[in-house]
């Protein structure tokens, strides 16, 4: 009996595997038959995302058929519901700046056409997507913007999403204060309405934050809320939210255990997904133990399955904590490995956008070669018409004047195409020094990134404190630049650097570096100049890295809270930088040269031409006026 059970059950199986690939052929052929442009476009919208999980090529080749068969004006649904997709498929490749482009294409025609059923998804995607690039106020701006759309709207119930969100950046951010409010908002929300799906997951989510938190009475009661709405279900417990349901106060022993009792069920199911993160968990236990070797051998068992599946970001937390687990043992070389193979991982991005740009030149290329022998072909017929018909009068001034004009016509064609010819190289050459650019910007973000990791395993290396110091300053200066060549090669004006943008991520790498509570102090930027040249901006950057850094380790070292401003603005054509803080102050002694951050200051302001003001009146003030700007 047991037999013919099994028997059945995959005969059912096999049955609904062929009917799917008949229906997916029989779409297919609809596709390739159809001529109504809005059908096409619906199939070609089905069809990616049947394969949007199992064959991610096909699923971007019918994504971008649909793009490519819209027209400049109509279709407002379809179109962003196709741009909206396609960015789905590059955040789960991993291409979030690709990603962030298409969903804004979606957004634009959105607020264009005043379609406000999709606006949420845009406010919702784009928070995603802006987060992912740690731009998280543009973050919290789209997912405001999404709360205040359901106030709007009456949308009690729905109001959760939008404080899940924004529980969940407050949280990386390390607002802690703020990511309660919000999470408990969210569970305000959610009860208004009998969803256990809902709450569940929302449950889970705000458990796990407060285990990272030590919060070990909400987490008890949030616990046991989620466990009587689970039996209230009949539901069982074994699945995989295993690792969340874990007691405070396991020992890393008692978690593998846990984590052991149901990694046969996810290998069983080929939950491959589960599978690398169950051997990650254990991986992260041992380093927790210091047992380094058999961290190493389980990170090594996780980062084979993560062969077998598309996801970046895997392999790169794997790598990570390989990483940590060979700089633990002394084992530099290894853990420079790693670190290589995580830049690596990120630098792909760029080598396949390298890859296409060469292919369209290419493409591009052959299409103007086949154009001109077709335009040669079509000369050469019409010449023989013409000789035709001329020798069909058998007039001699009628052969002399066709003659002459085929011969003025022939010049032209001649020049023309010799014209043509030329802009087409000079059009390639243009595009080629483009990419070259972007390579050399390219390398030479890799060799300071490189220079800037000799400096932290060196760092760590030594027993000496005011050496590591001196060498995480360093550190510090060399990633300022880096940032610096990283924005030029990801933007479209490879002559000038994006100011706001550069800030955020030099402002996000120092409070990093010295391990400031965020809440302690505050830092906020007026930003008037969008774009600064490469020359101009160098120099400033690494003022600006040695002002903040003095402020961030100095101003405030006795545990007051306090706040630093960055100004940068125009004043009649003259930059002037601001940074000030309502610190300690600093002596004056100092201020004129008594450290090397000081001096270097002195120096580069020199360089820059520029007049260099301070202040240690109720806190430092430092003012720098550039006299002269070029063009970004």
């Amino acid at each position: 009996m047991r037999y013919i059970a099994m028997f059945a059950l995959l005969l059912w199986f096999s049955l609904s595997l062929m009917a799917e690939e008949s229906n997916v052929d029989s779409l297919r052929k609809a596709y390739d038959g159809s001529t109504d442009l809005e059908k096409k476009i619906t199939l070609a919208l089905t069809l990616g995302d049947y394969y949007f999980y199992t064959k991610q090529d096909s699923a971007e080749y019918f994504y971008s058929a649909g793009r490519h068969s819209l027209p400049t004006t109509g279709y407002d649904s379809l179109y962003i519901k196709v741009y909206e997709r396609s960015s789905s498929l590059l955040e789960i490749q991993g291409e979030n700046q690709k990603a962030l482009a298409l969903v804004h294409k979606a957004y634009l025609r959105v607020k264009q056409t005043g379609r406000q059923n999709e606006l949420d998804q845009m406010y919702i995607l784009l928070g995603r997507y802006h987060m992912r690039a740690t731009r998280y106020d543009s973050a919290s701006y789209y997912w405001t913007l999404l709360l205040q759309n359901k106030e709007a709207k009456g949308e009690e119930y729905l109001k959760w999403l939008p404080h899940h969100y924004l529980g969940g950046l407050y949280d990386l951010i390390d607002n802690w204060p703020m990511s309660k409010m919000h999470y408990e908002k969210s569970l305000e929300y959610l009860r208004l309405e009998n969803k256990p799906k809902d709450i569940l997951y929302l449950l889970y989510m705000f458990m796990e934050v407060c285990k990272m938190r030590n919060e070990f009475d909400l987490y008890s009661r949030l616990r046991n809320e989620y466990l009587s709405i689970k039996q209230g279900m009949g539901q069982n417990i074994l699945n995989a939210e295993h690792s969340m349901m874990m007691q405070f106060g396991q020992s890393p022993e008692e978690q593998r255990q846990t984590i052991y009792k149901f990694l046969p069920y996810h290998l069983k199911n080929r939950s491959l997904f589960s599978t690398c993160d169950s051997y990650y968990r254990i991986g992260q236990s041992y380093l927790e133990e210091k047992k380094y070797a058999e961290a190493i051998a389980l990170l090594k068992t996780m980062m084979a399955y993560t062969d077998t599946i598309n996801v970046p970001f895997l392999k790169y937390n794997g790598h990570l904590a390989l990483q940590k687990a060979y700089l633990a043992q002394g084992d530099y070389k290894n853990a420079y490995t790693q670190y290589e193979y995580m830049y690596v991982l990120r630098d792909t991005l760029l080598d396949i956008e390298k890859q296409k740009q060469l292919g369209e030149l290419n493409i591009k290329y052959e299409t103007a070669e086949k154009e001109k022998q077709l335009a040669e072909t079509s000369l050469r017929l019409g010449t023989a018409k013409k000789k035709q018909q001329f020798l069909s009068f058998g007039l001699l001034g009628a052969l002399l004047i066709s003659g002459l004009s085929y011969y003025a016509f022939r010049t032209k064609i001649k020049s023309n195409k010799l014209l043509e010819e030329k802009n087409q190289v000079v059009s390639k050459a243009l595009q080629e020094k483009d990419i070259l650019l972007r390579e050399i910007h390219h390398r030479v973000k890799n060799n300071l990134q490189m220079i800037s990791a000799l400096l932290y395993l060196h760092g760590k290396s030594l027993d000496d404190t005011p050496a590591q110091a001196a060498l995480m300053e360093s550190q510090n200066r060399v990633q300022s630049m880096a940032i610096i060549h990283q924005n030029l090669y990801q933007q479209e004006n490879l002559l000038g650097v994006g100011v706001q943008e550069y800030l955020d991520k030099l402002i996000h790498h120092l409070i990093d570096s010295y391990n400031i509570e965020k809440d302690r102090i505050e830092i906020y930027k007026r930003i008037e100049i969008q774009h600064l040249d490469v020359d101009t901006v160098i120099p400033l950057a690494l003022i600006i890295n040695e002002l903040i850094s003095n402020a961030l380790k100095y101003a405030f070292r006795d545990g007051r809270q306090g706040v630093i401003h960055v100004n940068i603005g125009m004043v009649d054509g003259v930059i002037q930088l601001e940074v000030k803080d309502n610190g300690i102050g600093f002596p004056e002694t100092n201020a004129d040269g008594g450290n090397f951050g000081f001096k270097l200051i002195h120096i580069l302001s020199e360089r820059l031409g520029a007049t260099l003001n301070i202040n240690s009146d109720k806190g430092t003030s430092v003012t720098l006026l550039v006299p002269q700007i070029k063009a970004a």
